[in-house]
């Protein structure tokens, strides 16, 4: 039997929530959202060396030690303001590296080398209307798409087909964010960097979205997550990467909240 790779996280759990509505589960069937293979390479596709990062003077982070190769995952837990969100932004050279250094599939990570750090990966805000700009969905999701299929099998992948002509800012939060996840998914990234993902998900968009999201893995991707979604982050979870007092704690699933029990809405009718 083969050990599986650290950060690698396992598949999805088998629950009711979990269970794809009938159109989607005959997309998957018929291939359409089968997420084609990444390139995968012997380099890690992110390594930070004792990293300080943030905006001001003074970092937010301090002394960031991890490291995640092609198919692997990590989620990035903390309370609000811990850092998540500044420590994906520094990935990708966008906040300011105070000591250490990162690497990003080879390249080193450096403020002004962003568009270059793009070109292999991608990260999508936590607002969705940040990322927004065309008429249509289909516009959205195909503009920067690695191939001819990316267009239709994230569509399809991310349950935005019945959208597609719509104008994205005439949609809820959660179709709007799940259309910048689309979006980034077509771009064939070898890095994906999502900050609070499955927000406006009900449970048949978010399981969904994390089966998606698990096909991008299984693909060669890497992945990081910064949730506060107890579910997504036990889907997901390969590594765990956890903010708090100005530092990142990198460990294993043994660092995931316990779960927390949910009452069943229907109890009080019986």
């Amino acid at each position: 039997m083969r050990r599986r790779r650290e950060g690698a996280a396992p598949p999805l759990k088998e629950a009711t929530w979990l269970t794809p509505p009938a159109d989607d589960q005959g997309a998957a069937a018929s291939g359409v959202d089968a997420y084609p293979d990444l390139p995968r390479g012997d380099e890690e596709c992110i390594v930070c060396r004792d990293l300080a990062c943030g905006h001001g003077r003074e970092p937010v982070l301090s002394g960031v030690d991890c490291a995640l190769g092609p198919g692997q995952s990590a989620v990035l837990l903390g309370a609000n303001g811990s850092g998540k969100t500044t420590l994906l932004s520094a990935l990708l050279g966008l906040t300011r590296l105070h000591a250490g250094g990162a690497r990003l599939c080879g390249a080193r990570v450096r403020r002004g080398a962003t568009w270059r750090l793009a070109r292999q990966a991608a990260l999508v805000l936590q607002n969705p209307d940040h990322q927004l700009r065309l008429a249509r969905v289909r516009d959205e999701v195909g503009w920067g798409a690695a191939d001819a299929g990316a267009l239709a099998r994230e569509l399809a992948g991310c349950g935005l087909r019945h959208l597609a002509e719509r104008h994205p800012l005439t949609l809820s939060f959660g179709e709007r964010r799940r259309v910048t996840i689309a979006a980034a998914l077509a771009r064939r990234p070898r890095v994906l960097l999502l900050d609070e993902p499955t927000v406006g998900q009900d449970d048949h968009a978010l399981a969904r979205l994390l089966t998606r999201l698990q096909a991008y893995r299984a693909a060669g991707g890497c992945l990081v997550v910064a949730t506060h979604d107890e579910r997504a982050a036990d889907a997901l979870a390969g590594s765990v990467w956890r903010c708090e007092g100005g530092r990142c704690c990198v460990g294993g699933r043994e660092l995931l909240p316990p779960p927390v029990p949910r009452k069943d809405p229907h109890a009080a009718f019986a």
